[in-house]
Protein backbone atom coordinates (compact mmCIF):
# COMPACT_ATOMS: atom_id res chain seq x y z
CA UNK A 1 0.00 0.00 0.00
CA UNK A 2 2.83 2.40 0.86
CA UNK A 3 4.47 1.75 -2.51
CA UNK A 4 1.17 2.26 -4.34
CA UNK A 5 0.52 5.63 -2.67
CA UNK A 6 4.11 6.77 -3.20
CA UNK A 7 3.46 6.89 -6.94
CA UNK A 8 0.67 9.48 -6.64
CA UNK A 9 1.23 13.19 -7.12
CA UNK A 10 0.95 15.24 -3.95
CA UNK A 11 1.42 12.21 -1.67
CA UNK A 12 4.69 11.78 0.22
CA UNK A 13 5.43 8.45 1.95
CA UNK A 14 8.09 7.90 4.59
CA UNK A 15 8.46 4.21 5.42
CA UNK A 16 10.52 3.74 8.60
CA UNK A 17 11.02 -0.04 8.27
CA UNK A 18 10.23 -0.48 4.58
CA UNK A 19 7.38 -2.95 5.16
CA UNK A 20 4.51 -0.49 5.62
CA UNK A 21 4.03 -1.08 9.34
CA UNK A 22 5.61 2.28 10.23
CA UNK A 23 4.83 4.18 7.03
CA UNK A 24 3.66 7.80 7.28
CA UNK A 25 1.37 9.18 4.56
CA UNK A 26 1.84 12.91 4.13
CA UNK A 27 -0.62 15.19 2.32
CA UNK A 28 0.21 18.92 2.05
CA UNK A 29 3.68 18.67 3.59
CA UNK A 30 3.24 18.14 7.33
CA UNK A 31 6.52 16.22 7.57
CA UNK A 32 7.16 14.68 11.02
CA UNK A 33 3.58 15.37 12.18
CA UNK A 34 1.90 13.91 9.07
CA UNK A 35 0.64 10.83 10.96
CA UNK A 36 -1.52 13.13 13.09
CA UNK A 37 -2.74 15.32 10.23
CA UNK A 38 -3.54 12.88 7.41
CA UNK A 39 -6.55 10.66 8.07
CA UNK A 40 -6.31 7.07 6.82
CA UNK A 41 -9.55 5.07 6.44
CA UNK A 42 -10.28 1.52 5.33
CA UNK A 43 -13.86 1.12 4.11
CA UNK A 44 -14.59 4.32 6.06
CA UNK A 45 -13.07 2.92 9.29
CA UNK A 46 -10.45 5.11 10.93
CA UNK A 47 -6.94 3.66 11.24
CA UNK A 48 -5.27 6.66 12.89
CA UNK A 49 -4.45 6.74 16.59
CA UNK A 50 -6.12 9.68 18.32
CA UNK A 51 -4.20 9.45 21.60
CA UNK A 52 -0.64 9.51 20.24
CA UNK A 53 1.41 10.19 17.12
CA UNK A 54 1.93 6.55 16.09
CA UNK A 55 1.40 6.09 12.34
CA UNK A 56 -1.44 3.82 11.13
CA UNK A 57 -0.22 0.32 10.33
CA UNK A 58 -0.60 -0.06 6.55
CA UNK A 59 0.78 -3.60 6.68
CA UNK A 60 -2.64 -4.62 8.07
CA UNK A 61 -4.04 -4.24 4.55
CA UNK A 62 -3.53 -6.91 1.89
CA UNK A 63 -3.10 -5.11 -1.42
CA UNK A 64 -4.86 -8.00 -3.21
CA UNK A 65 -8.04 -7.09 -1.31
CA UNK A 66 -8.13 -3.47 -2.51
CA UNK A 67 -10.66 -2.33 -5.12
CA UNK A 68 -9.70 1.37 -5.15
CA UNK A 69 -8.14 4.14 -3.10
CA UNK A 70 -9.72 7.59 -2.81
CA UNK A 71 -7.39 10.51 -2.03
CA UNK A 72 -9.07 13.69 -0.83
CA UNK A 73 -6.61 16.57 -0.83
CA UNK A 74 -7.31 19.40 1.61
CA UNK A 75 -9.01 19.91 4.92
CA UNK A 76 -12.03 17.76 5.76
CA UNK A 77 -12.50 18.43 9.46
CA UNK A 78 -16.26 18.89 9.40
CA UNK A 79 -17.12 15.67 7.59
CA UNK A 80 -14.37 13.41 8.99
CA UNK A 81 -13.39 15.00 12.30
CA UNK A 82 -10.00 15.24 13.94
CA UNK A 83 -6.77 14.52 12.03
CA UNK A 84 -8.24 15.25 8.57
CA UNK A 85 -6.19 18.45 8.39
CA UNK A 86 -4.08 17.68 5.34
CA UNK A 87 -6.60 15.37 3.72
CA UNK A 88 -8.09 11.88 3.72
CA UNK A 89 -6.99 8.58 2.18
CA UNK A 90 -9.86 6.06 2.03
CA UNK A 91 -8.87 2.50 1.09
CA UNK A 92 -11.86 0.56 -0.27
CA UNK A 93 -11.73 -3.22 -0.35
CA UNK A 94 -13.29 -5.50 -2.95
CA UNK A 95 -16.85 -6.72 -2.43
CA UNK A 96 -17.60 -9.66 -4.66
CA UNK A 97 -20.84 -11.63 -4.60
CA UNK A 98 -19.49 -14.50 -6.66
CA UNK A 99 -17.76 -17.66 -5.47
CA UNK A 100 -14.01 -17.34 -5.89
CA UNK A 101 -10.70 -18.67 -4.61
CA UNK A 102 -7.14 -17.48 -5.05
CA UNK A 103 -3.69 -18.61 -4.01
CA UNK A 104 -0.51 -16.63 -4.60
CA UNK A 105 3.06 -17.76 -3.95
CA UNK A 106 6.15 -15.63 -4.33
CA UNK A 107 9.82 -15.58 -3.43
CA UNK A 108 12.91 -13.49 -3.90
CA UNK A 109 16.36 -12.58 -2.75
CA UNK A 110 17.40 -12.55 0.92
CA UNK A 111 15.17 -15.61 1.48
CA UNK A 112 12.04 -13.57 0.84
CA UNK A 113 8.78 -15.49 0.64
CA UNK A 114 5.09 -14.68 0.47
CA UNK A 115 2.07 -16.99 0.47
CA UNK A 116 -1.47 -15.62 0.24
CA UNK A 117 -4.73 -17.59 0.19
CA UNK A 118 -8.23 -16.14 -0.02
CA UNK A 119 -11.73 -17.27 -0.81
CA UNK A 120 -15.25 -15.91 -1.19
CA UNK A 121 -18.39 -18.05 -0.77
CA UNK A 122 -21.96 -16.92 -1.41
CA UNK A 123 -24.96 -18.62 0.26
CA UNK A 124 -28.07 -16.97 -1.15
CA UNK A 125 -28.13 -13.54 0.49
CA UNK A 126 -25.12 -14.32 2.68
CA UNK A 127 -21.41 -13.96 1.91
CA UNK A 128 -18.32 -15.19 3.73
CA UNK A 129 -14.84 -13.97 2.83
CA UNK A 130 -11.60 -15.25 4.34
CA UNK A 131 -7.93 -14.59 3.63
CA UNK A 132 -4.57 -15.54 5.11
CA UNK A 133 -1.11 -14.22 4.30
CA UNK A 134 2.36 -15.18 5.47
CA UNK A 135 5.47 -13.34 4.36
CA UNK A 136 9.03 -12.91 5.52
CA UNK A 137 12.53 -11.89 4.48
CA UNK A 138 16.02 -11.73 5.92
CA UNK A 139 16.52 -8.28 4.32
CA UNK A 140 19.97 -7.13 3.22
CA UNK A 141 21.29 -6.06 6.65
CA UNK A 142 22.46 -8.48 9.32
CA UNK A 143 20.00 -8.90 12.22
CA UNK A 144 17.19 -7.54 10.04
CA UNK A 145 14.90 -10.53 9.59
CA UNK A 146 11.19 -9.78 9.46
CA UNK A 147 8.06 -11.84 9.13
CA UNK A 148 4.33 -11.26 9.34
CA UNK A 149 1.15 -13.33 9.45
CA UNK A 150 -2.32 -11.98 8.74
CA UNK A 151 -5.71 -13.69 9.02
CA UNK A 152 -9.08 -12.07 8.27
CA UNK A 153 -12.70 -13.23 8.13
CA UNK A 154 -15.86 -11.35 7.13
CA UNK A 155 -19.49 -12.49 7.10
CA UNK A 156 -22.15 -10.34 5.43
CA UNK A 157 -25.87 -10.55 4.74
CA UNK A 158 -27.98 -8.37 2.43
CA UNK A 159 -31.76 -8.75 2.54
CA UNK A 160 -34.72 -6.38 2.21
CA UNK A 161 -32.56 -3.26 2.12
CA UNK A 162 -30.67 -4.28 5.29
CA UNK A 163 -26.94 -4.97 5.12
CA UNK A 164 -25.34 -6.49 8.23
CA UNK A 165 -21.75 -7.62 8.65
CA UNK A 166 -19.17 -8.77 11.16
CA UNK A 167 -15.46 -9.10 10.52
CA UNK A 168 -12.38 -10.10 12.50
CA UNK A 169 -8.70 -9.68 11.80
CA UNK A 170 -5.45 -10.81 13.45
CA UNK A 171 -1.97 -9.63 12.46
CA UNK A 172 1.36 -10.64 14.01
CA UNK A 173 4.55 -8.91 12.96
CA UNK A 174 8.12 -9.47 14.13
CA UNK A 175 11.12 -7.50 12.84
CA UNK A 176 14.73 -7.35 13.99
CA UNK A 177 16.35 -3.94 13.67
CA UNK A 178 20.06 -3.74 12.76
CA UNK A 179 20.74 -0.27 14.18
CA UNK A 180 22.60 2.73 12.82
CA UNK A 181 26.14 2.80 11.45
CA UNK A 182 28.73 5.56 11.51
CA UNK A 183 30.26 6.58 8.20
CA UNK A 184 33.46 4.56 8.61
CA UNK A 185 31.42 1.50 9.61
CA UNK A 186 29.17 2.01 6.61
CA UNK A 187 32.16 2.27 4.27
CA UNK A 188 33.64 -0.92 5.76
CA UNK A 189 30.47 -3.04 5.45
CA UNK A 190 27.06 -1.49 4.91
CA UNK A 191 25.31 -4.81 5.59
CA UNK A 192 26.72 -5.30 9.07
CA UNK A 193 24.94 -4.89 12.40
CA UNK A 194 27.12 -4.18 15.41
CA UNK A 195 27.08 -6.51 18.39
CA UNK A 196 25.26 -4.18 20.78
CA UNK A 197 22.24 -4.13 18.40
CA UNK A 198 21.83 -7.92 18.49
CA UNK A 199 18.82 -7.83 20.85
CA UNK A 200 16.94 -4.99 19.09
CA UNK A 201 13.51 -5.84 17.69
CA UNK A 202 9.87 -4.80 17.26
CA UNK A 203 7.07 -7.31 17.89
CA UNK A 204 3.47 -6.24 17.28
CA UNK A 205 0.18 -8.08 17.70
CA UNK A 206 -3.04 -6.53 16.42
CA UNK A 207 -6.55 -7.87 16.95
CA UNK A 208 -9.61 -6.22 15.40
CA UNK A 209 -13.36 -6.93 15.48
CA UNK A 210 -15.88 -4.85 13.55
CA UNK A 211 -19.67 -5.10 13.22
CA UNK A 212 -22.22 -2.89 11.54
CA UNK A 213 -25.45 -2.48 9.66
CA UNK A 214 -26.92 -0.23 7.01
CA UNK A 215 -30.68 0.02 6.42
CA UNK A 216 -32.32 1.61 3.40
CA UNK A 217 -35.51 3.06 4.87
CA UNK A 218 -36.92 4.21 1.54
CA UNK A 219 -35.73 5.69 -1.76
CA UNK A 220 -34.30 8.73 -0.01
CA UNK A 221 -33.24 7.71 3.50
CA UNK A 222 -30.46 5.45 4.82
CA UNK A 223 -29.33 4.84 8.39
CA UNK A 224 -25.98 3.22 9.33
CA UNK A 225 -24.41 1.93 12.55
CA UNK A 226 -20.81 0.79 12.99
CA UNK A 227 -18.62 -0.48 15.85
CA UNK A 228 -14.91 -1.36 15.81
CA UNK A 229 -12.67 -2.66 18.58
CA UNK A 230 -8.92 -2.71 17.90
CA UNK A 231 -6.23 -3.87 20.33
CA UNK A 232 -2.55 -3.39 19.50
CA UNK A 233 0.16 -4.77 21.78
CA UNK A 234 3.79 -4.04 21.00
CA UNK A 235 7.07 -4.71 22.76
CA UNK A 236 10.47 -3.66 21.52
CA UNK A 237 14.09 -2.98 22.34
CA UNK A 238 15.92 -0.14 20.62
CA UNK A 239 19.55 0.74 21.37
CA UNK A 240 20.70 4.34 21.01
CA UNK A 241 24.47 4.05 21.11
CA UNK A 242 26.31 4.15 23.39
CA UNK A 243 23.37 3.47 25.73
CA UNK A 244 22.05 -0.12 25.79
CA UNK A 245 18.37 -0.59 25.04
CA UNK A 246 15.83 -2.05 27.42
CA UNK A 247 12.47 -3.68 26.82
CA UNK A 248 9.57 -1.29 26.27
CA UNK A 249 5.90 -2.28 26.03
CA UNK A 250 3.17 -0.27 24.31
CA UNK A 251 -0.50 -1.22 24.62
CA UNK A 252 -3.26 0.59 22.74
CA UNK A 253 -6.93 -0.38 23.13
CA UNK A 254 -9.32 1.51 20.84
CA UNK A 255 -13.11 1.44 20.35
CA UNK A 256 -14.86 3.36 17.58
CA UNK A 257 -18.61 3.99 17.37
CA UNK A 258 -20.32 5.60 14.38
CA UNK A 259 -23.92 6.34 13.43
CA UNK A 260 -25.29 8.31 10.50
CA UNK A 261 -28.60 9.24 8.90
CA UNK A 262 -28.45 10.23 5.23
CA UNK A 263 -31.18 11.77 3.09
CA UNK A 264 -31.00 12.20 -0.68
CA UNK A 265 -34.39 13.57 -1.81
CA UNK A 266 -35.92 11.81 -4.80
CA UNK A 267 -37.68 14.92 -6.04
CA UNK A 268 -35.32 17.71 -7.16
CA UNK A 269 -35.31 20.72 -4.89
CA UNK A 270 -33.14 23.33 -3.23
CA UNK A 271 -31.83 20.90 -0.60
CA UNK A 272 -30.17 18.12 -2.59
CA UNK A 273 -28.92 15.98 0.33
CA UNK A 274 -27.80 15.99 3.94
CA UNK A 275 -26.20 13.65 6.44
CA UNK A 276 -26.24 13.89 10.23
CA UNK A 277 -23.96 11.69 12.26
CA UNK A 278 -22.33 10.77 15.56
CA UNK A 279 -18.79 9.48 16.22
CA UNK A 280 -17.18 8.28 19.43
CA UNK A 281 -13.50 7.38 19.78
CA UNK A 282 -12.32 5.75 23.05
CA UNK A 283 -8.63 4.99 23.57
CA UNK A 284 -6.68 3.49 26.47
CA UNK A 285 -2.94 3.89 25.92
CA UNK A 286 -0.07 2.70 28.11
CA UNK A 287 3.68 2.87 27.55
CA UNK A 288 6.11 1.21 29.98
CA UNK A 289 9.79 2.04 29.43
CA UNK A 290 13.00 2.74 31.32
CA UNK A 291 11.74 6.32 31.73
CA UNK A 292 8.61 5.16 33.60
CA UNK A 293 4.97 4.64 32.71
CA UNK A 294 2.86 6.92 30.51
CA UNK A 295 -0.92 6.53 30.48
CA UNK A 296 -3.61 8.19 28.40
CA UNK A 297 -7.34 7.57 28.76
CA UNK A 298 -9.10 9.56 26.05
CA UNK A 299 -12.67 9.85 24.79
CA UNK A 300 -13.76 12.03 21.84
CA UNK A 301 -17.47 12.48 21.03
CA UNK A 302 -18.59 14.26 17.85
CA UNK A 303 -21.87 15.20 16.21
CA UNK A 304 -21.94 16.66 12.72
CA UNK A 305 -24.22 17.86 9.92
CA UNK A 306 -23.23 18.12 6.27
CA UNK A 307 -25.60 19.50 3.61
CA UNK A 308 -25.70 20.21 -0.13
CA UNK A 309 -27.88 22.90 -1.70
CA UNK A 310 -28.77 23.44 -5.33
CA UNK A 311 -28.05 26.82 -6.95
CA UNK A 312 -29.58 26.29 -10.37
CA UNK A 313 -28.76 23.61 -12.91
CA UNK A 314 -24.97 23.99 -12.66
CA UNK A 315 -24.26 25.36 -9.20
CA UNK A 316 -24.12 23.71 -5.77
CA UNK A 317 -23.47 24.98 -2.27
CA UNK A 318 -22.27 22.76 0.56
CA UNK A 319 -22.28 23.68 4.24
CA UNK A 320 -21.56 21.77 7.41
CA UNK A 321 -20.86 21.96 11.13
CA UNK A 322 -19.21 19.58 13.63
CA UNK A 323 -19.16 19.76 17.42
CA UNK A 324 -16.36 17.80 19.11
CA UNK A 325 -15.89 17.12 22.82
CA UNK A 326 -12.75 15.58 24.33
CA UNK A 327 -12.22 14.17 27.81
CA UNK A 328 -8.64 12.97 28.35
CA UNK A 329 -6.80 11.85 31.47
CA UNK A 330 -3.03 12.09 30.98
CA UNK A 331 -1.13 11.01 34.07
CA UNK A 332 -2.68 13.18 36.84
CA UNK A 333 -4.05 15.89 34.54
CA UNK A 334 -7.50 16.07 32.97
CA UNK A 335 -8.18 17.83 29.68
CA UNK A 336 -11.85 18.48 28.97
CA UNK A 337 -12.23 20.57 25.83
CA UNK A 338 -14.85 21.29 23.17
CA UNK A 339 -14.62 22.71 19.67
CA UNK A 340 -17.05 23.66 16.91
CA UNK A 341 -15.90 23.88 13.30
CA UNK A 342 -17.68 24.92 10.09
CA UNK A 343 -17.34 24.42 6.34
CA UNK A 344 -18.78 26.30 3.37
CA UNK A 345 -18.23 25.72 -0.33
CA UNK A 346 -19.56 26.45 -3.81
CA UNK A 347 -18.99 24.60 -7.07
CA UNK A 348 -20.04 25.50 -10.60
CA UNK A 349 -19.99 23.14 -13.57
CA UNK A 350 -19.39 24.22 -17.14
CA UNK A 351 -19.40 21.94 -20.19
CA UNK A 352 -16.07 20.26 -19.40
CA UNK A 353 -14.77 22.28 -16.44
CA UNK A 354 -15.79 22.43 -12.80
CA UNK A 355 -14.69 25.33 -10.62
CA UNK A 356 -15.00 25.37 -6.84
CA UNK A 357 -14.13 27.40 -3.79
CA UNK A 358 -14.23 26.00 -0.29
CA UNK A 359 -13.34 26.89 3.30
CA UNK A 360 -13.12 24.25 6.02
CA UNK A 361 -12.01 24.46 9.64
CA UNK A 362 -10.09 21.52 11.05
CA UNK A 363 -8.34 20.27 14.17
CA UNK A 364 -5.73 17.77 15.35
CA UNK A 365 -7.84 17.18 18.47
CA UNK A 366 -10.54 19.31 20.13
Amino acid sequence: VAELLRGKAGVNVTDFFGDGSQATIDLRGFGPTASSNTLILIDGRKLNNSSDTGAPDLSLIDIDDIAQIEILQGSSGVLYGNQAVGGVVNIIRKKSFEDSARISVGGGSYDAHRVSVSGNKVFGRNRITASATDWGTDNYRDNNESDSQRLSLRAERIANGLTTFIEAEAVDEDINTPGALLKDELDDDREQSLDFYKDDYFKTETRMVRAGLSKVLDEARTVSLDFTSRDTDRDFIQTFRPFPGSKTTQDRDNQLYAASYKVVPVEPGILTSYVVGFNRDDTDYKLDSAFGTQKIDQSINDVYLSTQWSAGMRGNFDAGVRYSDQDADIEDDNFDDTLTVFSLGYSHSFDQVKLFVRADQNFRYP
